[in-house]
């Protein structure tokens, strides 16, 4: 697998006793959190309940119980939700955002927790190509979430006027799916979980096209940063980490 939990190796030094006891309190204090509608594994509304439930949703909701905040999620559009929160319009946001420097430029970012790769996903017994050279070679249409790091590996390997954007990631699998386009880019964690959906009509090929680090990001300056962080070295520490990863990633 491309991607692997953070956890793994060292991003900052390992999480000490001091460091647990000194999560900040924030005293119930209502953090307004930018989600997509659906980004699966880690964002979507059960069809039964209605409630939203995910491993970014099931982190944030971890984090905020260590630290005594609480989680209001807000649906926003992925197009402008990083400005929108670089805006201060939304405490933060979680939804599988790739760390990268221009968005670094103008949001704070927590430090990593996941690590995700990029990903060719196809119909299910595609003969035409089997990797991104003969993809790029071809004539084929390449499908990605409009303003994501998928949309620029796909602009990279096959240049814009083979690129077919949608504003979620849920309708380009499904337009693979019924032949409109003849691949997906996506991040490995979310072609799984659309795997899941679409398990007999698609699956992923080739080897990754790049590897990103997943973090929340924050409006600039924000507060939040410190606590967040650790709380998140906390939750690598005691293995929380690893169970929400291996509820929704099976890892």
């Amino acid at each position: 697998m491309g991607w692997l939990l953070l956890g793994s190796f060292v991003i900052t030094a390992a999480c000490s006793d001091s460091d647990s006891a000194g999560l900040g309190n924030l005293s119930g204090l209502e953090v307004r959190v930018g989600i997509e509608q659906e980004y699966l594994p880690f964002h979507w509304a059960d069809p039964d309940t209605g409630e939203r439930t995910g491993a970014d949703h099931d982190l944030i909701a971890e984090i905020c119980r260590r630290v005594g905040c609480v989680p209001r999620f807000v649906v926003h559009e992925w197009e402008t939700m990083i400005d929108s929160v670089a805006q201060g319009r939304f405490d933060l946001a979680a939804s599988g955002i790739a760390i990268v420097a221009e968005r670094a430029a103008i949001v704070d970012y927590s430090e990593p927790y996941l690590r995700n790769a990029r990903r060719i996903l196809v119909r299910r017994g595609e003969s035409r190509f089997a990797d991104a050279a003969e993809l790029r070679d071809g004539a084929f249409i390449v499908a990605a979430q409009s303003a994501t790091t998928n949309e620029a590996s796909a602009s990279e390997l096959v240049g814009d006027a083979r690129v077919r954007s949608f504003a979620e990631t849920a309708d380009a699998v499904a337009a693979l799916a019924v032949g409109e386009v003849d691949a997906v880019i996506v991040n490995e964690v979310a072609g799984g979980g659309y795997i899941g959906d679409y398990r007999r009509e698609v699956q992923l090929v080739g080897e990754d096209l790049a590897v990103d680090d997943l973090g929340i990001i924050f409006p600039p300056g924000s507060d939040l940063v410190v606590p967040f962080n650790q709380a998140l070295r906390a939750m690598k520490s005691d293995g929380a980490l690893d169970t929400i990863t291996a509820r929704y990633f099976g890892r």
